[in-house]
């Protein structure tokens, strides 16, 4: 159980900790997010380190629960929990997102982006009819790109590219682009987009996204096999399907 007396100053003064320190890959996240500052942080590890701070000792993670319990507690101390997967988009750290590439990547320039992850897009609000522009970055060329949100009285937000950038996308997974261009089910692999920040924002005098690298993994060896089974998949880097 979280110990009650943990407060809120006790929180920030974790989140303060852990931002100068290295998280253990033993407490990084497995489904949700604390979201503080537009920064993210594992849940669990937050209040195992806020105990040192009302009861001066780190909480074993064995005393107590992740998931519900954790999330209860900070939300109710007033901080916000997000989930890690959204949709087709994982978010991995603070600068580094990734999205699992749809019939929309391939055939309509874009992709729509949900409104629990646009803060990493450094958004905080976009009045419905508005874009921003923005940069893509791969192999050193750069792509001009467009955060957009139509007019409706909840606006989407999509994120689209043009011509260039897409026709890099259709060559490099030609197989992939025809199955959903000829709408086939069954595909024989399946590709993801790594979007990481930049350092700084003024590097091409736009705030700026560098796409860091196009990862294509998860080959199937048993083609009929539906692509949701896939998830959640290994990150294997692969050039091409061989089998």
């Amino acid at each position: 159980m979280v110990p009650k007396n943990i407060n809120k100053e006790h929180i920030l003064q974790a989140l303060a900790e852990i931002d100068q320190a290295v998280i253990p890959p033993r407490r990084e996240p497995t489904k949700y997010f604390l979201k503080y500052s537009n920064q993210f942080y594992p849940p669990k590890y937050v209040i195992s380190i806020a105990n040192k701070y009302a009861n001066g000792e780190e909480l074993p993670s064995n005393n107590f629960s992740g998931g519900d319990e954790s999330n209860a507690f900070l939300e109710n101390l007033g901080f916000e929990i997000v989930p890690k997967d959204v949709f087709s988009w994982e978010i991995i750290s603070d600068d580094t997102i990734i999205k699992t590439l749809d019939r929309s990547a391939f055939l309509h320039h874009g992709t729509g982006i949900p409104h629990q992850i646009i803060s990493f897009f450094n958004i905080i609000h976009l009045e419905p009819g508005s874009e921003k522009g923005l940069y893509l970055e791969m192999d050193s060329t750069q792509y001009n790109a467009k955060i957009t949100t139509d007019r409706q009285v909840s606006p989407r937000v999509r994120l689209f590219w043009k011509a260039e950038f897409q026709k890099v996308l259709n060559n490099k997974f030609s197989d992939l682009h025809n199955a959903f261009e000829k709408e086939l089910i069954e595909h024989q692999y399946f590709a993801e987009l790594v979007f990481k920040k930049t350092d700084s924002n003024n590097v091409f005098q736009k705030e700026s996204l560098i796409l860091s690298r196009i990862i294509l993994f998860g080959c199937r060896k048993e083609a009929k096999m539906p692509l949701a089974i896939l998830l959640p998949y290994a990150l294997i880097v692969i050039e091409k399907c061989t089998y």
